[in-house]
């Protein structure tokens, strides 16, 4: 999958899961494929901080309240983001192709 098809909605929704904006599995998205939805969770945990205040897990700025985390992602890191959630969206199918072929 291109970065460029990746819809602007998977990167905020990515990005609330990492802020602690949203639990990753209240994370709903009706017209996603079920694939981009879990990318996007997993990408979400992966960029999620261990503190309460947070620091980018990308760039090491901060420290960031949850809301100022989320729009720093979106704002700063989007094309990074919407790039792993392709990624990840291309390594959940071949894992899937390999399990069922």
């Amino acid at each position: 999958m291109k970065a460029n098809s990746v819809p602007a909605k998977l990167v905020e929704e990515a990005a609330k899961i990492a802020s602690r904006l949203c639990e990753p599995d209240t994370l709903s998205i009706p017209y996603a494929h079920k694939l981009a939805v879990t990318a996007a969770r997993n990408i979400g945990i992966q960029l999620r901080s261990s503190e309460e205040l947070s620091y980018c897990v990308i760039c090491r700025k901060g420290p960031f309240t949850k809301r100022g985390y989320y729009l720093h992602l979106v704002r700063v890191h989007g094309s990074l983001i919407r790039q792993m959630i392709a990624d990840e969206i291309k390594r959940l199918e071949e894992s899937y192709l390999g399990q069922t072929g």
